[in-house]
């Protein structure tokens, strides 16, 4: 029995320094959040640290609000 595989190929990793530009925050701030669960998903590749191009944008689209108030709301509920 012969199965057909389809290998869609994946936008390249892109490492902390690229993904903190992406961001706006330094390498540092990067690494802070990695450590408070609160950046972008990432993938780790022994020591190396990676991230999918699709995982900063959509961590950025969710950090889109409309009113200084409902970022402050947000907060106090976890972040949710």
């Amino acid at each position: 029995m012969s199965q057909n595989v389809t290998i869609v190929p994946a936008l390249p990793l892109i490492d902390e320094k690229q993904a903190a530009r992406l961001c706006g925050f330094t390498v540092r701030g990067m690494q802070a959040k990695r450590l408070n669960g609160t950046g972008p998903r990432y993938i780790k590749l022994g020591r190396a640290v990676r991230y999918r191009p699709e995982s900063i944008q959509q961590w950025l689209e969710s950090q889109s609000v409309s009113s200084t108030c409902e970022r402050d709301e947000s907060a106090r509920d976890g972040g949710e």
